[in-house]
């Protein structure tokens, strides 16, 4: 009896934080920007982003710093605005960009209102070919 009323209370627990997020736990509901996610856009000259903030980031921003040999330079950084939807209790946001130099490292992080993930990076690769087709796949669970 005691496992059937442990495993009912696991599944109602589980259900529980998966319908009602604003049941979880404030860790769970930090304004951090998280699932950050990176990818080619439309060629291998550019990039896309996702990422997903609780509904106290209104801000949609994507901070980019070519590397130079020295720490990033984020008061210099260019500075792109992305485009967002609310769900529940989250906001999910996305940005591009393109034309990106062939071989340059870069910098990136993601957030807005004063609050951002951690800083990222990525190469440019150089190449005649331009055109990417794959498929990305990924569970934000």
């Amino acid at each position: 009896m005691k496992k059937v009323v442990s495993v009912i209370l696991g599944l109602f627990l589980a259900f529980s934080l998966c319908v009602f997020p604003e049941v979880q736990t404030a860790n769970a509901l930090s304004t951090a920007p998280s699932a950050v996610c990176m990818s080619y856009y439309s060629d291998i000259y550019s990039r896309g982003f996702a990422w997903q903030t609780t509904t106290d980031i209104s801000e949609t921003k994507l901070m980019l710093v070519k590397d130079n040999g020295s720490t990033p330079d984020w008061q210099n950084a260019e500075v792109i605005e992305g485009t967002r939807k609310d769900f529940l209790n989250y906001r999910y946001h996305k940005a591009q960009v393109e034309n990106l130099t062939p071989g340059a490292k870069y910098y990136y992080r993601v957030g807005g209102n004063g609050v951002y993930s951690d800083i990222g990076s990525f190469t440019v690769e150089q190449s005649e070919v331009k055109d990417v087709s794959f498929v990305y796949v990924t569970d934000s669970q």
